[in-house]
């Protein structure tokens, strides 16, 4: 890889880390999946492009967006260059996940596939050890812990509407409603909003961009939706 390009974290003799010096994905994931459709999104959160080519990646990205718990996000972060069974193998994760000061490395494999391919599962017991002896968390999420249904479905709305943009003063009200009075509906929340077309949309940005307030997670988003303080 073109050294002014990239950055290199050795771990050892036969471990590098690489990463890309502007922070984009490691991968060109449509030359790598010629037959997959591979979908990038814009991150409203974070203001850079996500990069999905399974299903359960495009889930757990909507996830990332739209969980107040999430400071920010990138997809196919870093290459670890490492050796597996005496040849070198190279291993690109999904994401790389900032949780408060905590930034997780991030794996999304179903089981099944894990259960049919003993060779990746290898691949990724030897990621998990080598991430594991330098303190740095690593972890796979499969489709068993995706959250229910109703979850989903808020979040999807919440991810499609919230792409917007609140006045800072039109914040500022919201928020000191919640703060004066607790939890409102979208519908009480939205008439705070003095400078925006749709101002229950530019409620639900807050929950993307500032992750000062968040939603019940119950279904699709309605004006009864209840909204809150983080």
């Amino acid at each position: 890889m073109p050294s002014g390009n990239y950055t290199e974290l050795a771990f050892s003799v036969d471990v590098i880390e690489v990463r890309r010096r502007d922070g984009g994905p490691m991968r060109d994931a449509l030359r790598l999946h010629p037959h997959q459709e591979v979908r990038m999104v814009p991150s409203w959160k974070c203001g850079w492009r996500i990069y999905t080519t399974m299903g359960l990646e495009r889930k757990y990205a909507r996830i990332f967006e739209v969980d107040g718990r999430v400071k920010w996000y990138r997809s196919q972060p870093l290459t670890l260059e490492f050796m597996l069974d005496g040849k070198p193998v190279r291993y690109t994760p999904d994401f790389e996940v900032a949780i408060s000061d905590t930034v997780i490395i991030v794996e999304t494999k179903p089981a099944l596939m894990l259960a049919r391919s003993p060779k990746l599962q290898r691949k990724l017991d030897e990621v998990k050890r080598i991430y594991a002896d330098r303190g740095k968390p690593w972890i796979r999420l499969g489709s068993g812990k995706l959250p229910p249904t109703p979850w989903m479905d808020a979040a999807a709305d919440i991810e499609a509407r919230g792409r917007t943009l609140i006045d800072p003063l039109d914040e500022q009200r919201v928020l000191r409603s919640l703060q004066e009075n607790g939890p409102a509906t979208l519908q009480e929340c939205a008439s705070r909003v003095r400078r925006h077309s749709q101002p229950e949309n530019a409620v639900l940005s807050m929950i993307l961009r500032s992750r000062r307030i968040e939603a019940e997670m119950n279904g699709p988003v309605w004006p009864g939706t209840m909204i809150s303080l983080r």
